[in-house]
């Protein structure tokens, strides 16, 4: 099965308090939520907590056992050099190092900015990994529009051809990335290979928790989503 690997800040640079900000029910915040959805979802059978603080790991044991988890679950204090602002490949092809003891076949890093991709979007995306050919996999939002660069048309030559024929521009929207931990290890990248994309779904794609606005919008759509999920 699936190892996820979620990696955690105890501070964050842009938003105060980011992971850890009360969100209705979840005392915890968006932490806890992804941590619950990762929990839930039949996709993962083993969950890495990754942080530069021994705090968030307590916390991740204490949100263990109120959650009663059966499943396999690894703590991991990461070196401060690989957090913070350290350029994202650093960090991953870090991660890459440290995972050669757990025995699940694949890998999905994801992270808890994203709490809209829950259980199902973690399942269905897992689900179109496996049954494709592709090497690796992101959920990214489609774009098939109308997309210019430098002052001039990106995905078109001239005049304003009907958008179903456009070439569609992937935005990577770091939701999740998907696996083999094999091929993870060795490229120490996680996308390699013949690289596919799974489409979120709009919610998602809307809401990325990265700047203070962010977060203002998510709390607006959050009762809503979970009025909608019931």
């Amino acid at each position: 099965m699936t190892l996820a690997i979620l990696p955690v800040k105890l501070n964050s640079e842009r938003v105060h308090n980011k992971n850890f900000r009360p969100v209705g029910a979840f005392e915890l915040g968006i932490f806890e939520i992804k941590f619950k959805q990762l929990i839930d979802s039949e996709s993962i059978s083993s969950i890495m907590i990754t942080s530069d603080y021994q705090a968030v790991l307590t916390i991740a044991a204490e949100l263990y056992e109120k959650y009663n988890s059966t499943k396999s679950i690894h703590y991991h204090l990461r070196p401060k050099e690989y957090s913070g602002s350290c350029p994202n490949h650093e960090w991953v092809a870090y991660l890459s190092t440290q995972i050669r003891h757990i025995e699940e076949e694949d890998v999905m890093l994801c992270f808890a900015t994203s709490p809209f991709f829950d259980e199902e979007q973690i399942d269905l995306f897992y689900t179109s990994y496996s049954k494709s050919n592709y090497d690796s996999m992101a959920v990214a939002s489609k774009l098939q529009t109308y997309i210019w660069r430098d002052g001039k048309p990106f995905n078109y030559d001239k005049g304003w051809p009907i958008t179903q024929s456009l070439s569609p521009v992937y935005v990577i929207n770091s939701s999740a990335f998907l696996c083999k931990k094999d091929a993870f290890i060795k490229t120490q990248d996680r996308l390699h290979g013949n690289v596919g994309f799974f489409e979120s779904t709009w919610i998602n794609s809307c809401v990325n928790i990265d700047y203070p606005n962010d977060f203002e919008n998510f709390l607006l759509l959050w009762d809503s989503y979970k009025n909608f999920k019931r």
